[in-house]
């Protein structure tokens, strides 16, 4: 009996569709019990990110650009700037993988260090460390936040689907911790 193979298993496929998972499974956001270890990790850290924003804001106004994301816009013609080594350097010590750089119209430098960040059908998540950002969002951070009585009550009082859930809580030396649900 001659059994027909009605599907064709494409192996860059399955390598894709398990990375991904293994991605998402391996950095989802912790909520509150993660808040508190990202704090104290910035504080551990803290000389780090401040060489870090030092650095990061030489790069961005030597480049000339208002948007660099390290190292996915990476160059042949960036290679001349030592300061990228120093980056990774201490993105390594930061056990980040990236930054993204940017500079806004009343801000010379922005950085954002994710610590998780995914972008889907109908929204997304930034949570990570900012240095200077743009604006604090409208809620503020209080233990129980994430409870199933808080989230209730805040999508009952809230336009799903316009507005986001966005919080800073302020470290030290410019640096936040900014969690940033988006619709």
């Amino acid at each position: 009996m001659k059994i027909s193979n009605r599907f064709h298993f494409n192996p860059l496929l399955i390598v894709c569709a398990l990375s991904i998972l293994w991605v998402t499974g391996c950095s989802r956001f912790q909520g509150e019990e993660g808040i508190e270890k990202d704090i104290e990790r910035f504080y551990q850290h803290q000389n780090a990110f401040e060489q870090l924003a030092n650095v990061a804001c030489d790069v961005l106004e030597k480049l000339d650009t208002r948007f660099f994301r390290y190292p996915i816009d990476l160059q042949e013609e960036h290679s001349r700037f030592i300061e990228f080594t120093e980056i990774d350097t201490l993105l390594g010590t930061l056990n980040a993988g990236t930054i993204v750089m940017r500079q806004f119209e009343d801000i010379e430098c922005s950085i954002f260090v994710s610590i998780h960040s995914y972008s889907g059908i109908g929204g997304g998540l930034d949570y990570g460390y900012r240095y200077q950002p743009k604006d604090l969002g409208l809620f503020e951070y209080t233990a129980g936040f994430f409870s199933e009585e808080n989230v209730a009550y805040r999508e009952a009082n809230r336009v799903r689907g316009k507005e986001p859930v966005k919080f800073s809580i302020e470290l030290a030396s410019g640096w936040y911790l900014q969690y940033f649900a988006r619709p």
